[in-house]
């Protein structure tokens, strides 16, 4: 089963395990809300959310922290409905949106589900990076400039969604052991990282917060840099538009994202993450 993953790059595919179940979560806690509490968020309407395990964006399997979207999501509609989150393999969260069993998708690239509903204003963009050590000389200069280096990437991924001439490169020196070298599996920032500091490689290609967000988890945003980026992908919450109240779903979005960020609510929210404002990067 593949888990779809949206970057800068476009749609990453990434291997699942066989058999893996969604993470799911609600936006009430059953632990710590009394039943006198939870009574007038029964009567609440629902609002079906779907998305994957990609943080800092969603999913994140954190007591504190479940992803900056998923908070948004509870800013912008917490009040007037009990959201419900299924983390799922991203393809199968797509489909079962499209399907209508989902209300709505995190994190979605328009192009991926063109038939659903977007607001006007984006959940996030994202951006694909190259990094390297803190003090590595390459920087990154057009696709002509990664033949200078050994860069690593991921089995499976499906690099250059948005980046054709990423693609391209990848495609004529997928064998040429030289400028590529490939790793397996998934889950395995760590290792790459242990690749770089040991020198085996120059550079790999990942989404910027989600290599920022682990560093500053880990202490060790001093020790890598990133050495360039390509081109910004504004990343949605997308709304089936069969469901009722699509469009005012949809508007909601856009009224209350600029309320949040005029209060400045939306910099505070976003400050656990290592995230800034996608207005003002």
């Amino acid at each position: 089963m593949l888990c779809v993953m949206l970057c800068g790059w476009g749609i990453w595919e990434v291997p699942t395990q066989a058999g893996e179940l969604p993470v799911a979560i609600s936006s009430l806690s059953m632990d710590t809300t009394s039943d006198s509490e939870l009574e007038p968020m029964r009567r609440k309407p629902t609002l079906r959310v779907a998305g994957d395990v990609y943080c800092p964006y969603s999913g994140c399997l954190d007591k504190i922290r479940k992803g900056f979207m998923v908070d948004l999501v509870d800013a912008v509609y917490g009040t007037d409905y009990r959201i419900e989150y299924a983390f799922l393999p991203w393809s199968r969260a797509v489909r079962q949106t499209q399907e209508g069993q989902f209300n709505a998708i995190l994190g979605i690239v328009k192009i991926t589900a063109p038939d659903l509903l977007y607001p006007k204003l984006p959940a996030t963009v994202y951006r694909g990076c190259f990094f390297t050590k803190r003090h590595h000389p390459w920087t990154y200069q057009g696709i002509a400039s990664l033949r200078s280096i050994k860069l690593l990437l991921v089995q499976d991924f499906g690099y250059g969604g948005n980046h054709p001439e990423f693609a391209d490169y990848i495609a004529h020196n997928k064998n040429d052991k030289q400028r590529i070298l490939w790793i397996a599996g998934q889950d395995n920032l760590n290792v790459r990282l242990r690749m770089l500091v040991a020198g085996r490689v120059d550079a790999f290609a990942e989404d910027y917060n989600i290599v920022r967000y682990h560093l500053l988890q880990t202490g060790r945003l001093a020790e890598f840099k990133s050495a360039g980026c390509n081109e910004r992908v504004p990343g949605y919450i997308g709304f089936n538009r069969n469901i009722p109240d699509a469009q005012q779903h949809a508007n909601q979005w856009d009224t209350e994202i600029t309320k949040l960020r005029a209060s400045g609510k939306l910099a505070r929210l976003l400050e656990p993450y290592g995230v800034g404002d996608w207005l003002n990067d």
